[in-house]
This record gives C-alpha cells, structure tokens and sequence, in this order.
C-alpha cells in the first residue's frame, strides 16, 4: 500500500512495527456472537486500520477459539488490501475472538547502540526499577505506542456493534502544535463525518495545512508536538454507568491512560468548572420530544457517573512524542553516571492524528462494556 505524500506520520508506528518479542500481539474478546455478520466488520474495521496505519505490511488473522488446527474448518476466506481475514461461516460464535497482528518490518539494533541510556520521556527507568533489569529495551518493549494496535482492532470491533445500536462515536484533533479546531457542539458532533484515510481528524478541513506545517516546523528542529482529542459519543441511553469504581468517567479514563502518550482527561466543561458560579455550571433539564433533556451540556453527559441521555464529550492531553533528535540530559542506568543521549532510529513529530483513531475505538469499548454490564451479553439483540 502506498503511503499518501501528504502524510506526516507515515514512518513511524508500523514502519517501526512491533520488534522480535510482540511479533503476536494477542487479545480476546468474549460474549460476541450471532447476527455480527463477517463482512459488515470486515470492512468497518479495515476503515479503523486504514486511518490508523494507511502504511505497512499487516496482516490480522482471526482464529475460532483460538486453535490453529481448527482453520482447516474454516469456509470463509477474504482477501483484501494487506489484509488476510478469515472466519467460520461468517458469524461469530459466542466464543473469545483471537486477533493475531504480525509484524515483518522491525529495527531492534537502532535500540541495541543507547539502551542503557534512559531515555526523557519514557518509561525506562520506571520498567528498570519495576522489573530490575528484565525489561525489554527494543522500542519501549510494551510501553511503546505499537501496543495500541490491538486497541484499534478490539475497538473497531465494539464500534460496529454499537453503530448497529445507534451509538456513534466520533473522534477530532481539537489542538495540535498549537493550531485549533473548529469548536465541537452537539449538533457538529451529530453529523461529524468520518475522517478519510490519509487525513487528520478535523471538523473543518482548512486547519489540517497549518497543522501539518506546524509538525514539520517542529520535525525539522529535531523536537516533536502534542496536542488535544475531543471525543463525543451520541446515542448512549441514560442510566449507564456503575459508580464508583465503574463509573462512565472512571472506565474511559481507564481506557483513556492506557494510551501511552495521553497525560491528562476532562469531562463535559472539564477543568473550566474552577471558575464558573453553580448557575453557570448546571444544565437545566427541560422536556424535548417527549423526552427529559438538558438545555445545555457542560456536564458532557454525566452526572453522578451515570450517563444522563446526552451526548458524552471529553478530552485528552496528548504530550509530544518523547524521542526526539536533539541531543539529552540523561543517565546511563548501568554505570550509574550521567550521560548525553542523541536518539536515531525512526520516530514520529507528532503522534496526536494517529491517537485519534485509538481513542476512538478505546472509547467505543468503555461504552460498550458498560452497556454490556447495564443490559448483559443478549442486549446486543
């Protein structure tokens, strides 16, 4: 597949790929069965993974209960892209759902030169002192952003199911290396269209060139940019949610800081509640269409951890990629002395167009796990 000319991130998540010891990245989904029809997921996730890698040489494979000796029974065979997909009969079967995503393109020995030095920003010294030295240096071993693979696969899955309920999750760059969206109000998260592969995620299309410009600004300095991703969820009914542990915040959150850049989340008005009066802050209920609704959203959708019926709306802090080529302060971990770190090797500016499509789907899994504990396995039906 030819990369886009125009896209700046081309070269890093899956033109890295997943180094020797993720070769498999593993995960299972449980309790999906039945009417989810091979093809319809087919192609909704091919549509996730285009505007997550739109790159590479990828191949997923889904296994039935995950034995390979069982393959010989499967009678559904599609090719498509890089994408070599099969099923059984077309339809899932109750069972766990196995992806296997197999990575061919890996550079361990661009690691192998610096990896006793600790590098800013990442997890290396936290991994060195959680596992004493067991850690796996290649590429951040499962710190490293290539885990959100699996995130993107398990989450395009979720995101079908929910579509087919009318819920729909939608995803923008509301801030990136300083440049600003269009503001996203109910009614542009309603008909928010799906973002095409090759392109940033945006509700008004004119941002994208500054954007661009300004990550090639701050590429072309050795140094990198982060940024801000607004999500909107339409469609969830009111009363889902578990507090305290399982509230709406507390899952999304939870899924939210399993992106390895993302450093900061808020809800609905988020932070800007600090200086607001209680009359500013509350959202008046009032009746619409037979129907209790709230006149305005600064609570994005929640109160009390319990989905109220309107649009759910949050937002991350994504920090800029912590490789960078400008020359560091740092620590050679064995020798115990300080030492300066120059990182090679190929590595992104930016990374917040790519974490769109991850929180996307990690958001759509939150929402549907908290359905599927409000409702139980059949309220797919």
């Amino acid at each position: 597949m030819e990369l886009p000319s125009n896209f700046l991130y081309g070269h890093s998540v899956f033109h890295c790929q997943l180094h020797n010891l993720l070769n498999f990245l593993l995960f299972r989904l449980t309790g999906l069965s039945g009417s989810l029809g091979s093809k319809d997921l087919l192609l909704f996730c091919l549509q996730r993974f285009d505007a997550f890698l739109c790159c590479g040489d990828l191949r997923i494979v889904l296994f039935y209960n995950s034995f390979l000796f069982l393959l010989q029974l499967i009678d559904g065979l599609i090719y498509l892209r890089d994408f070599f997909i099969q099923f059984i009969r077309s339809l899932l079967r109750g069972t766990a759902l196995t992806l296997v995503i197999e990575n061919t393109n890996t550079r361990s020995g661009d690691y192998t030169k610096t990896e006793e030095l600790l590098r800013p920003g990442h997890a290396d010294y936290t991994a060195y002192a959680k596992y004493e030295g067991w850690q796996d240096a290649r590429g951040g071993g499962h710190f490293s952003g290539r885990i959100t693979a699996a995130s993107v696969a398990a989450g395009s899955i979720c995101e079908h199911i929910l579509a087919q309920r009318g819920i729909k999750v939608y995803t923008h760059i509301a801030r990136c290396a300083g440049v600003e969206d269009a503001p996203l109000s109910s009614s542009a998260g309603l008909i928010m269209a799906e973002p095409q592969p090759g392109h940033f995620a945006l509700l008004d299309p004119e941002k994208e060139a500054p954007m661009q410009a300004a990550i090639r600004a701050a590429g072309a300095e050795g140094d990198s940019v982060g940024g801000i991703l607004e999500t909107v969820i339409t469609g969830v009914p009111a009363g889902i949610g578990e507090p305290f542990f399982d509230s709406v915040e507390s899952e999304i959150a939870h899924l939210a800081f399993a992106i390895p850049a993302v450093k900061g989340i808020e809800f609905g008005a988020g932070f800007a509640f600090a200086d607001l009066r209680g009359s500013q802050a509350n959202d008046p209920f009032t009746m619409r269409d037979g129907k209790v609704v709230t006149a305005t959203n600064k609570n994005g959708g929640i109160n009390g951890g319990i989905a109220n019926g309107m649009p759910i709306v949050f937002r991350t802090a994504v920090k800029p990629t912590p490789s960078i080529y400008k020359e560091q302060d740092t620590v050679d971990y064995i020798a115990k002395a300080d030492a300066k770190l120059q990182i090679k090797g190929r590595h992104d500016p930016c990374i917040v167009p790519r974490a769109a499509v991850v929180q996307n789907t990690l958001a759509a899994f939150a929402v549907l796990d908290l359905l599927t504990v409000r409702y139980g396995t059949l309220g797919q039906k």
